[in-house]
């Protein structure tokens, strides 16, 4: 019973109210919902996806306005696409890139600008040109051998009893770990905020992310597992274009 979604004595205990930014946020019927960035550093381009939300049912049309820069803060030519359905999928050229690992953590911005009907809504999002790959079962990074050296994040914040919400808590916790020579953490049944993936993706530190699943919760129960998969899909969506988002895991 005390087990229940990860809340133990031995790790995070028990969170009470809401954690982080919450907002209301208006906007027009007509919006960016998701903003996928893939990296292809082979084929020297970006696999863009956009899913856009209508409220109403008239089909969407309009123009997309896809403006990227790179890790220098250089404006790289900007790309306008036709919009004529609620998901779009196009690549955008990243010539010669400065790709992404612990060595190099180098991090482009890509802002996705939608008109249609009228209406304007804009989403930004990071992401690195790197690739995660294995060779005879060792792991590569940019075609090269990675060898994780990592410890375990159990969300343990005795201080506050809550994990940190701002870069420079996660700054102080990668930083330490860096300085005893590791480059990956593993979140046991957890996943971070948004600002220790932006923080790892400015340090290059590598982050293994999980779900709050343990063993016995992978027992059959629809109710439970459709609150995983929710949990999941949510996940990918808010977090999944962090470059240092290279491992995930259903739970413990």
């Amino acid at each position: 019973k005390n087990l229940a979604h990860a809340y133990t004595n031995d790790t995070q205990t028990m969170w009470n109210g809401i954690l982080g930014k919450i907002a209301l946020t208006a906007k027009d019927k007509v919006q960016i919902e998701e903003l996928r960035l893939t990296p292809d550093i082979d084929n020297q381009t970006v696999n863009v996806s956009v899913k856009i939300g209508s409220n109403g049912s008239s089909p969407v049309s309009g123009k997309l306005l896809f403006a990227v820069k790179d890790p220098k803060g250089n404006k790289l030519a900007d790309k306008e696409v036709q919009v004529n359905n609620t998901e779009i999928t196009f690549t955008y050229p990243i010539n010669n890139p400065m790709l992404w690992d612990e060595f190099t953590p180098n991090i482009y911005e890509a802002t996705a600008t939608l008109e249609t009907e009228g209406m304007t809504d804009s989403k930004c999002e990071i992401f690195g040109m790197r690739k995660l790959t294995n060779q005879n079962a060792l792991l590569q990074i940019n075609n090269r051998r990675l060898f994780l050296r990592g410890t375990l994040e159990c969300c343990i914040f005795p201080l506050k009893g809550y994990p940190p919400m701002d870069e420079a808590g996660w700054e102080k916790v990668f930083s330490a770990a860096r300085d005893y020579g590791m480059n990956h953490l593993r979140f046991h049944s957890w996943c971070p905020p948004a600002a220790a993936f932006r923080m790892a993706d400015k340090l290059g530190v590598y982050l293994e992310v999980e779900m709050p699943m343990w063993g016995k919760d992978a027992q059959p129960d629809e109710k439970r597992w459709n609150f995983f998969r929710r949990e999941l899909r949510g996940i990918l969506k808010e977090y999944g274009n962090h470059p240092s988002f290279i491992l995930y895991c259903n739970g413990n």
